[in-house]
């Protein structure tokens, strides 16, 4: 009988030890989601330009609309788990350059992240908006908004 709750008190502190019941399976895939307006407080993109890939021929690529991609910061600063949700117009092939985009970003932990903690998070690429015209891109950011993030 001791030697039973021994062996089961000393599995428990392995486990324990290893990180194994630290939290739950998704929390440690996902980590927090945070709203692009407040990514800065976490993780900073250190990358200044990306290039992108773009299709030779595609359809609706001279639109103006948006790709909405979320995606995930890990803990080493790269992206991960990079997923187009939302395209507009949807006819359009702008999914193929947003991924390839934002699989391109690199980032390095913000001060108050210093465990360097994944996020998870989103992108919206704006494609094709009048130089200046703040008006189009409102409305185009907006159609392309991604709620659950708190903002």
């Amino acid at each position: 009988m001791i030697r039973s709750s021994l062996l089961a008190f000393a599995a428990i502190a392995t486990i324990a030890t290893l990180g194994l019941v630290a939290m739950p399976a998704s929390a440690q895939t996902h980590g927090y989601k945070v709203p692009p307006s407040q990514l800065s407080k976490y993780w900073i993109r250190t990358n200044t330009h990306v290039y992108a890939d773009a299709p030779n021929s595609g359809q609706g690529l001279k639109a103006v609309g948006c790709a909405a991609v979320s995606y995930v910061i890990g803990a080493d600063g790269n992206t991960r788990d990079v997923k187009v949700e939302k395209v507009v117009p949807s006819t359009s092939d702008f999914q193929v350059i947003a991924k390839s985009m934002i699989q391109a970003f690199h980032y390095r932990a913000a001060d108050s992240n210093s465990h360097d903690r994944p996020v998870a998070t989103y992108f919206i690429v704006p494609f094709n908006i009048p130089t200046g015209d703040k008006a189009t891109l409102e409305r185009v950011l907006k159609s392309c908004h991604l709620p659950g993030y708190g903002d």
